[in-house]
């Protein structure tokens, strides 16, 4: 099950504790919903978590990626959370246009290329990197 890491890599309490007062997040690469599940965790109710995943998601089939995230999503939605879910390539216009009208953000996790930095980062006062192994560098501005 340590596998599953690479869709859904843990996020650092450092992390969570900078999005505790949060009133909207963004996460571009949802994987599976983990990420998405610890930062409603420490985010008051009605709080906005916006998250972005590709309709093409990699995992293998058989663990249903897509399916689990939705269902990761209905659940945040009826604990509290205002969740708006996109799916689709991250690169396109019309969904950065899309994601950037709840902007702005008081924090984005970006597990995406340097081309989701360009297109995300700005609407974010943080960002936070996300790699295999977890929430790797973040960014103040």
């Amino acid at each position: 099950m340590s596998s599953l890491k690479k869709y859904d890599p843990p996020v650092s309490q450092d992390a969570l504790d900078l999005v505790k007062k949060a009133k909207a997040v963004l996460v571009i690469g949802s994987g599976f919903g983990g990420i998405l599940k610890s930062v409603a965790s420490v985010m008051d109710k009605g709080s906005l978590i916006v998250a972005v995943e590709r309709d093409d998601f990699d995992a293998p089939a058989f663990l249903n990626a897509k399916a689990s995230l939705k269902e990761t999503c209905r659940q945040l939605c009826l604990l509290g959370a205002r969740v708006e879910l996109f799916l689709g390539d991250s690169h396109a216009q019309k969904l950065v246009q899309a994601v950037e009208g709840y902007a702005p953000y008081d924090f984005v996790f970006i597990n995406g290329d340097d081309k989701d930095v360009e297109n995300y980062a700005p609407m974010a006062y943080i960002m936070g990197r996300i790699k295999d192994s977890g929430i790797g560098i973040i960014y103040r501005e």
